[in-house]
């Protein structure tokens, strides 16, 4: 089966075991205004789940890849998460536009500090290689944004999860993730899980 952000969606998928989910460019401002934090994402889902990912940023001849249990590597390089172990300590991969709109300031007085970077896809990547702690969203987000950078994030020692801890699923009939993401090295991520769960409390 196919999933893809610029093709006619065909509910044929549904009834596939094995389906490819590609975004043929995930960052197309990054792209637009000459940023070099864009990629091209291509994902295998088995039953739901991510098996093969491959993401590909041209301008930095960075290929990262990955597929279930056999890890996850930059270009011919093995990589792994962050190994940090305190949210204080953490660096924040997060949206232009989410930190543009004070979407993330809530967390500001909690992590280390903040990196905007463009491409949901890229930021999982970059997650994955340990060049951000979590990569963290509170927007909504589509299977072909982020199931390639799944299967690298999980292959690199990291988790993802949507911002309430619940396991992203692929291949659905409603492709929209609409819980946001937290992504990347596990003890941060599960700091960060339990500090939206409490700032969330408050706010209501």
């Amino acid at each position: 089966g196919w999933l893809s952000e610029e093709s006619k969606d065909n509910p044929e998928r549904l009834d596939k075991e094995l389906v490819w989910v590609v975004d043929p460019i995930d960052g197309t401002k990054e792209f637009i205004w000459g940023i070099p934090e864009f990629v091209i994402s291509v994902g295998l889902v088995q039953n739901g789940e991510p098996v093969v990912g491959v993401l590909l940023n041209p301008v930095e001849n960075e290929l990262y890849s990955a597929s279930k249990g056999n890890c996850a590597f930059l270009n011919d390089e093995r990589i792994h998460v962050s190994e940090t172990t305190e949210l204080s300590d953490a660096s924040l991969l997060v949206s232009r536009t989410e930190t543009r709109n004070g979407h993330v300031d809530k967390f500001s007085d909690y992590i280390g500090q903040f990196k905007p970077t463009g491409s949901v896809a890229y930021k999982l990547c970059l997650a994955s290689a340990g060049r951000g702690d979590v990569f963290v969203s509170v927007y909504s987000k589509n299977e072909w944004d982020v199931c390639a950078g799944d299967m690298v994030v999980r292959e690199a020692g990291g988790t993802m999860s949507d911002i309430y801890g619940n396991t992203v699923t692929y291949n659905n009939k409603v492709t929209k993730i609409k819980d946001g993401i937290i992504a990347g090295n596990a003890t941060i991520a599960e700091q960060m899980l339990a500090l939206t769960k409490r700032l969330d409390g408050q706010e209501n």
